[in-house]
């Protein structure tokens, strides 16, 4: 299944569904490949535009509709992590066709095709951001579903009447994307209180089994998605005394690797079953492990908050994403600092404020010689910029524009992932 030579690598890298394997193995792969990406996409912009003339359609990729938002999501988050520029057409006619799609009412009969579709999304950080006020609404829909601590489904068989049951696969992907994406308390609390009601479906191998109707029924089968979805709802819901299931589970995911090493599950391209299950893995140590700093938690809160207040039509709501956005960025120079055990504080009451903390910051990467002796910080100016009209916002009661406002969002957001990631060894939005 691997590419054995350059022409099979080329062929390999462009598939769409092969875009999120290059993205997990990153730091192996050359420019040289990820500009054959590159001009590929140009390629097949150029066309699409040509045969487009009325250029109403900004998507020149195509894909089957129930493969629209996970290769679309794959292409979104190889540029992303790659830094293309020139498709932002295409990629704002993607997030307007993902907006319509999750704006509209949904009845529990597509509850888990919902939550699909929102663990999709939220394999891309800058799109969950991008997307925030829609993915609130569909959460609250998933929430309104749920039938007590679970979610339910339609089983009905040749003779038999028909009946709602309790749907593992259903309340798996809905306790999953309430946990990993809601800011609400009383979602959260509904997630770990399906996250209980799902350790006790565990099978005697690990697994967690899928349900879908068939002639005779309703069948059930382990899935290698669902397991893994329980497993990251049980972490994230933080319950205790699971290690033996989580364990149990990561036994039975490992024997359901084939001879080369990759997972498969019908319905899935090898290699995004694939990427998943690593990717999967990876995350259930790392949040296991994740330290619970009460300055990143709030730079977290604050940061995505700017983005919900930018896509707000009004100047209050303005003035607060950059409030929000300085705030957000001086909490997490806080926890970077205290992460490099540098001080913090001016004296027993008051901190040393965001100027000084960027400088102190920026003197730390150059002794860790990850900036130069005569080098600045990525975006300082622009850092500096929101600070100033923060101070103008809240001494002179200045109004701003949200053409000057979401590039001042957008550089705070991309600081602050970068050196989560680099520094810290945490993902934002994780």
């Amino acid at each position: 299944m691997l590419p054995e030579n350059a022409t099979e690598i080329r062929e390999w890298v462009l598939n769409d569904e092969l875009l999120d394997a290059v993205v997990l193995l990153r730091d192996e792969i050359e420019d040289d490949l990820v500009q054959e990406v590159n001009a590929d996409w140009i390629q097949d912009r150029n066309k699409h535009q040509r045969a487009d003339a009325l250029g109403l359609e900004k998507i020149f990729w195509s894909a089957p509709n129930t493969k629209f938002v996970e290769w679309g999501v794959s292409r979104y988050r190889f540029a992303e992590h790659f830094d293309l520029g020139g498709f932002e057409d295409a990629f704002d006619d993607f997030e307007r066709q993902l907006s319509s799609a999750l704006s509209e009412d949904v009845g529990s009969y597509s509850v888990r095709a919902l939550c699909f579709d929102l663990l999709t999304i939220s394999r891309s950080s800058k799109l969950t951001l991008r997307l925030s006020d829609e993915i609130e609404l569909a959460l609250k829909r998933v929430y309104e579903n749920a039938n007590e601590n679970k979610w339910c489904e339609a089983e009905v068989g040749p003779g038999k009447r028909y009946k709602v049951a309790p749907s593992v696969a259903t309340t798996a992907v809905a306790c999953l994307a309430l946990l990993r994406l809601s800011t609400s308390d009383s979602q959260k609390r509904l997630g770990i209180s399906a996250a209980k009601w799902l350790v006790q479906q565990q099978t005697n191998e690990g697994a967690w089994c899928t349900d879908y109707e068939i002639e005779t029924g309703v069948k059930k089968e382990p899935d290698v998605f669902i397991t893994i979805a329980v497993c990251e709802a049980l972490v994230r819901a933080g319950l205790s005394g699971i290690s033996h299931v989580l364990n149990s589970a990561k036994r039975w995911l490992m024997s359901q690797q084939n001879e080369t090493g990759f997972w498969e599950e019908d319905g899935f391209n090898y290699s995004l079953c694939t990427v998943v299950v690593l990717e999967a893995l990876d995350g259930l140590e790392y949040l296991s492990s994740r330290p619970a700093d009460s300055y990143f938690i709030v730079a977290e809160g604050f940061l995505r908050r700017s983005f919900r207040f930018v896509r707000e039509d009004n100047a209050t709501s303005r003035r607060l994403a950059v409030i929000a956005a300085h705030q957000g960025l001086e909490s997490l120079l806080y926890s970077l600092l205290n992460h490099e055990q540098k001080n913090i504080w001016k004296n027993h009451t008051e901190t040393i404020g965001f100027r000084e903390a960027l400088r102190v910051f920026q003197e730390q990467l150059k002794f860790k010689k990850i900036l130069k002796v005569n080098e600045i910080i990525p975006n300082r100016s622009q850092l500096e910029s929101l600070a100033h009209i923060r101070d103008e916002i809240i001494h002179k009661a200045a109004d701003v524009t949200e053409a000057s406002v979401r590039p001042l969002v957008d550089v705070a957001w991309q600081f602050a992932s970068k050196y989560s990631r680099e520094i810290l060894k945490i993902e934002l939005l994780y």
